[in-house]
């Protein structure tokens, strides 16, 4: 009854773990986890003094078990935790830089974008009709679609025309089979081992 106790204490600490921070609540579980091995040595050597020693260490890696499953369930949601956290500093970031892009986009001097659009259309007409980026953008969904759905036609096209090799391959097999029915041909018997005697 007494480990019992000692067991249900070391889950207790496991049910109450404090959020002083994610490296604090880490080597709070790490020396956890170390007691938790520790009792269980210490019943493993107890249970060697015993008579029924296979129950009674049977008993005991049970309760470790127990023990650190409940320690492995807080180490994972303490790991979700923080990839939840990395995910949405991650996030902040990428927002933060895109506002910046836009701020600057939307801060440039009046006087500089027509500049830059003229230089802009001359790039655009010296590419020999290529499509703006933006635009390339744009049409870039477009023509995956559209090479998609041509590969789909292909896929089908292809499909059927196995599809018939197959039903004339079939018909020609029956064709052949009828053939040799109809000629009289059957295979010969096997021929009796001479190994038994014939009766």
């Amino acid at each position: 009854m007494k480990r019992l106790r000692v067991w249900f204490v070391l889950l207790g600490f496991v049910a109450g773990a404090s959020a002083a921070g994610a490296d604090a609540e880490r080597t709070q579980l790490a020396a956890r986890r170390a007691g938790v091995e520790r009792a269980y040595e210490a019943e493993r050597a107890a249970c060697a003094t015993r008579f029924a020693v296979t129950a009674c260490t049977d008993a005991a890696r049970l309760r470790r078990r127990d023990a650190l499953a409940a320690l492995q369930a807080r180490e994972s949601r303490l790991e979700a935790e923080e990839r939840r956290q990395r995910a949405a500093e991650r996030q902040r970031q990428i927002d933060a830089k895109l506002d910046a892009a836009r701020a600057g986009a939307a801060s440039q001097p009046a006087s500089t974008a027509p500049v830059e659009a003229a230089a802009a259309r001359r790039a655009a007409s010296a590419s020999a009709g290529a499509p703006a980026p933006d635009s390339a953008r744009r049409a870039a969904p477009r023509a995956a679609r559209a090479a998609s759905g041509a590969s789909a036609e292909q896929a089908r096209v292809q499909y059927e025309r196995r599809q018939q090799e197959a039903q004339a391959h079939r018909r020609e097999v029956e064709q052949r089979n009828l053939r040799r029915q109809q000629a009289g041909k059957r295979a010969a018997p096997l021929p009796v081992p001479a190994s038994t005697p014939a009766r």
